[in-house]
């Protein structure tokens, strides 16, 4: 079940503040995460000059509404993975303050939240409590909730949506005259309103990684100069795969993939006639597992042409039917690149390319994504969290179907490596993919 935030806050009479914005904006702050029929409060705090426990915090909610309007399209536009575990304290800085509330400024008392994108749909919320030793030694409260949930992007966006116009509805009844009304307003509609004179620059920076409002000039005209020349699908799908300096040879090697896509024979019908029948159903894109979708997609379309639920898919007869163009790659970044021109055959760059569980994973896109009658590209990489999760789990289902694993395990109920590795070798599969169904469907325990 998918999670949801809500953000609740009461204004209150402030002490005496010089910015009538901060006083406008002093107030109670409870803020919840419900799954599950669950319900956590992340400002569940003990405060130690009180000596009590409580459910809010009490502070100006302004940082916060700033926070989420300057980093909204790294946190919407975006699809750049996290640092790697062992990046740098610079790379994880970066990341950080636009994925952390701890870094909205201000000193505001607020919950160690992060936002962690997992796929397209799907953003992960992760709250940890205080530690109580030296590093919040001169904190008044500290917050006890911990905890993880999964939200639905668009909810998440509305979620905080609301909130923020709810900020700027308080600023224009009380506080009209304060710089950072006029500031929280630029930052929101360079956020939110595609006519703002920087929404373009600051979602593309946004997914370069970098914060356009740390940007001095010269480095926004040096953005918008390279900006310009990311001109075709490829090369947009892609921009989160490279940074500033990086951008203009990822538009290269786009180059010359999209050339072959604008060089493609005619689409096929069979194409067409597959993408048709294999619709999947409103529920499945409400699922907040990646794996779920995945496997869901995988059993539409082996219903659509009736295959055998227990048997695997020959995902190279599809992509033939499909009428898939190969071509090979050699980015290590990369997995694969599925583009086409409207019109006209895909094409499929496989890095390294030809393995079966690449071409089941590549017939993801190819049926379930775009339209063939528009141009469209699609970067399967570990470093964009977009579409990768779901077309592996998907390509789990086709070579390793889950009633083939379940019937090779029979009533074992605990599996080790040697285990997983037998049932591998009996059903013809990999053993990652094996083991990823048993991990999913919570087949037997894993020692």
């Amino acid at each position: 079940m998918a999670g949801e935030l809500s953000i609740e806050w009461t204004p209150l009479d402030a002490p005496s503040f010089e910015d009538p914005a901060v006083a406008a904006t002093w107030a109670k702050l409870e803020v919840f995460v419900t799954d599950d029929a669950r319900r956590h409060c992340l400002t569940e705090v003990l405060d130690r000059h009180a000596r009590t426990e409580r459910n809010e915090v009490y502070g100006t909610v302004l940082p916060l509404a700033e926070w989420i309007a300057r980093s909204w399209h790294h946190l919407f536009s975006s699809r750049r993975a996290p640092p790697a575990e062992f990046a740098s304290r610079r790379d994880w800085f970066e990341w950080s303050r636009n994925h952390s509330w701890r870094n909205s400024g201000d000193g505001a008392a607020l919950p160690d939240v992060k936002f962690v994108r997992l796929d397209e749909a799907i953003i992960e919320l992760r709250w940890e409590a205080s530690r109580g030793d030296c590093s919040d030694e001169f904190e008044r409260v500290l917050f006890r909730s911990v905890g993880v949930t999964r939200v639905v992007e668009q909810d998440l966006a509305r979620s905080l949506a609301d909130f923020v116009e709810s900020v700027m509805a308080r600023l224009a009844a009380k506080a009209t005259d304060s710089p950072r009304v006029t500031a929280l307003e630029e930052y929101w509609r360079a956020a939110r309103d595609e006519r703002a004179p920087v929404f373009s620059e600051s979602r593309f920076a946004a997914r370069l990684g970098l914060h356009w409002w740390t940007l001095d000039e010269t480095r926004r005209v040096e953005l918008a100069r390279i900006a310009a020349q990311v001109t075709n699908p490829v090369a947009r799908a892609g921009v989160e795969l490279a940074d500033l300096e990086g951008l203009l040879a990822w538009c290269r090697q786009a180059d010359e993939i999209w050339s072959q896509c604008t060089s493609a024979g005619a689409a096929t019908a069979g194409w067409d006639d597959l993408r048709a029948a294999v619709k999947l159903p409103r529920e499945a894109s409400r699922s907040t597992a990646p794996w779920h979708r995945g496997w869901e997609a995988a059993r539409v379309l082996r219903d659509a042409r009736g295959f055998d639920h227990g048997e695997p898919v020959d995902a190279r007869m599809l992509m033939r039917e499909v009428g898939a163009k190969p071509i090979d790659g050699s980015d290590p970044r990369l997995r694969s690149v599925v583009g086409w021109s409207a019109g006209r055959r895909p094409v499929v760059a496989q890095f390294p390319g030809g393995k079966s569980f690449a071409m089941a994973r590549d017939l993801y896109p190819l049926l379930f994504r775009g339209n063939t009658s528009s141009d469209f590209a699609c970067i399967l990489s570990p470093a964009i969290r977009d579409q990768l999760p779901v077309a592996n789990a998907f390509a789990t289902e086709l070579i390793a179907p889950i009633e083939r694993v379940r019937n090779a395990l029979g009533a074992i109920d605990r599996v080790d490596a040697m285990t997983i590795d037998e049932v591998a070798a009996k059903i013809g599969a990999p053993y990652s993919c094996v083991q990823h169904q048993i991990e999913n469907h919570r087949l037997a325990e894993i020692a």
